[in-house]
């Protein structure tokens, strides 16, 4: 992550530096996401979309009225889901997994701006470097059945978890000027062309609304 953090710091450091040129922009945007899996073991009541999140701090140079490259860096939230079948072994009928993977993520893109309407399609890396998760197992005991939840970081996992991913995302939105900023508001996408892990699950996506200051 820090391989991510210095250097995006540091170009953000130089833009700022440079802003009397009036190409340069620097801005925050924010996503709460409804996320879901393609994978096909996304089964049971936990499974679908769930809530999650993207957080960026975006840089963009302006090529003329019309264009303007971004890049940045931020965060991305994403979930799976996985439901493992035991049938009685260690006395174990199932258990269900929601994992959430975060990650430090870098984009690179280009915005179309048309007066206040805008389009901005984007490829990023990203770093996988937390899997908070969210684990029920349904116990026999005695006669009957207990569901035990536990919490946890999976580090036990970790090696199968993909550590580098590569998504796309899709921002479309109105840009507002108020004063001496723009206030951004619109709908951002992602799709990841990696899958989460190199287990049989697929590949993370969601959609959700995006809000935004822009200087």
């Amino acid at each position: 992550m820090k391989n991510l953090l210095i250097p995006a710091l540091l170009l953000i450091a130089t833009l700022q530096l440079s802003g009397q040129q009036k190409k340069f922009s620097f801005g925050f945007e924010y996503s709460p996401v409804f996320s879901n899996n393609t994978s096909e073991f996304q089964d049971g009541e936990n499974a679908g979309f769930r809530l999650t999140q993207n957080a960026f701090i975006k840089i963009g140079y302006g090529l003329n009225q019309q264009l303007e490259l971004t890049s940045g860096i931020g965060f991305m939230n994403t979930r799976t889901f996985e439901r493992l079948e035991l049938n009685g072994q260690l006395d174990i009928n199932f258990i269900n997994l929601q994992r959430f993977h975060d990650f430090a993520v870098v984009p690179l893109g280009i915005k179309l701006n048309i007066g206040t309407f805008f389009i901005n399609p984007e490829v990023g890396i990203a770093y996988n470097f937390r899997n908070p998760t969210r684990q029920w197992s349904s116990v026999n005991v005695g006669n009957g059945e207990e569901i035990i939840e536990s919490h946890y970081n999976d580090n036990f996992n970790t090696p199968v978890f993909n550590k580098i991913t590569y998504p796309i995302f899709l921002t479309i939105g109105n840009e507002f000027r108020y004063h001496s900023v723009s206030l951004l508001a619109g709908i951002k996408g992602f799709y990841s062309f990696s899958k989460s892990n190199t287990h049989p699950v697929g590949h993370p996506y969601g959609v959700g609304v995006m809000a935004g200051v822009k200087f």
